[in-house]
């Protein structure tokens, strides 16, 4: 009887393929471009090209025949001359899009690391795939960075990247059917000559957290727009934990955040953001239409020197608590607001906007937010985990700063209660 079992289990066993490894440019070297490889390989669940340090001028696409799997996915990524995946947004391997055009990637679970794009006259990625990864990407002198355009698409991620002077003439974070569209741990700059908006989306679910986002001339950091399922269907909005900048001079901004101008159904949960301006423009901070059956709950930020927290057409009083405002500034609707003329920053540049020991925003937030954050940016290793001393502090840091965990995997979101 054992043996017969045997025997059936043999035949029912579904038959997995062994894992394989490409060499592009370097290592075993069984290609010399990545286009070649993606021509010439039969890419299935858990396959890794690695693609070895150097510049390749050339642009390519990716097929739905080529996909991954669930928790198996198709790996793409830079590695240094050793072989080892890069964990970081660099320059050590160059996908030279100057004169070229779009990237598409239509392969499903597909997982895409550790590769500068530059100088893409176009939109650099264009993804039509499922359950996609960008990840430890550098997207630079780009029309436009990343394009997520996939009916039933899954959760999508693009975390730990670095985007500069990109979004001249296109937004530069696009995504318009993504179940879930999960932005973190990113840092975007030098969008001097932006038009568009950093991040706009259609998407059902959106979350951006513990990014670092520096607008440039950017019309808005972030547009929710009418998301794809239509006027009715659920369409959130969680924005936790950023930190976002306006500090160049000249004309270009509208505001920081839109949300549902055109319209879009969802609530919007923006909670422990820092927002700074520096700049001679002084942006409204929201422009917001909510649909019948939408809230928005905005607690636990900082809005440092905006005069103004909304257009004059915003369609409704802003909601939420424990906010740190500039003195003088209309609360729009918001409680119990902290006001004063200095939030009590320990600097005003890049990697600081961390609040120093007598910072009136220590220790009054609002703990019974629907979302806190469990990490914080870091400009060093993208995130650390965010301390939590019982009492949340307004923004996006907390005073105490008492464990690193950079670099590696990252799994959920702020905490729900």
């Amino acid at each position: 009887m054992r043996y017969i079992l045997l025997v059936i289990l043999f035949i029912f066993t579904p038959f997995i393929a062994a894992a394989v490894e490409y060499d592009v440019g370097g290592g075993g070297n069984d290609y010399a471009t990545i286009s070649e490889c993606l021509a010439g390989a039969d890419l299935g669940p858990d396959d890794i090209i690695n693609v070895y340090p150097g510049t390749y001028a050339e642009t390519w696409n990716t097929v739905a025949e080529d996909s991954g799997g669930t928790g198996h996915p198709v790996t793409l990524r830079g590695v240094d001359a050793s072989g080892n995946p890069i964990l970081t947004p660099s320059n050590t391997v160059t996908v030279d899009l100057s004169g070229l055009t779009t990237i598409n990637v239509w392969s499903d679970y597909m997982t895409i690391q550790g590769i500068r794009f530059y100088g893409c006259p176009t939109t650099a990625l264009d993804s039509r795939a499922a359950e996609t990864i960008f990840q430890y990407l550098k997207v630079e002198n780009s029309v436009g960075s990343i394009t997520v355009d996939a009916e039933s698409s899954g959760t999508i991620y693009v975390q730990y990247c670095e985007f500069s002077n990109t979004g001249s003439t296109s937004h530069q974070l696009y995504s318009g059917h993504a179940d879930h569209l999960i932005i973190q741990f990113c840092y975007f700059h030098g969008h001097d000559n932006a038009t568009f908006n950093i991040i706009k989306f259609r998407d059902i679910l959106v979350t951006i957290q513990y990014n670092y986002i520096e607008m440039g001339l950017a019309a808005y950091a972030i547009d929710g727009a009418t998301n794809s399922a239509g006027e009715g269907a659920s369409g959130d909005g969680i924005v936790i934990g950023n930190v976002i900048v306006s500090s160049v001079n000249g004309l270009g901004r509208n505001g920081v955040v839109k949300w549902g101008q055109e319209p879009r159904a969802g609530d919007l949960y923006f909670i422990n953001n820092t927002l700074i301006r520096t700049s001679d423009i002084d942006p409204d901070v929201f422009a917001v239409d909510l649909s019948v059956g939408s809230t928005y709950e905005i607690s636990n930020n900082i809005f440092y020197n905006f005069s103004d927290l909304t257009r004059v057409d915003n369609a409704q009083d802003l909601i939420g608590t424990n906010n740190w405002v500039h003195t003088g500034t209309t609360d729009d609707g918001l409680a119990s607001s902290v006001n004063g003329t200095d939030p009590g920053f320990v600097s005003m540049e890049y990697g600081g906007y961390k609040l120093s020991a007598d910072s009136a925003c220590v220790n009054t937030g609002d703990s019974a937010a629907s979302y806190s954050p469990t990490y914080q940016f870091d400009s060093l290793t993208f995130f650390v985990a965010r301390a939590d001393d019982g009492q949340i502090d307004i923004g996006a840091f907390e005073y105490y700063q008492l464990v690193h965990t950079g670099g590696g995997s990252f799994s959920g979101m702020g905490n729900h209660r």
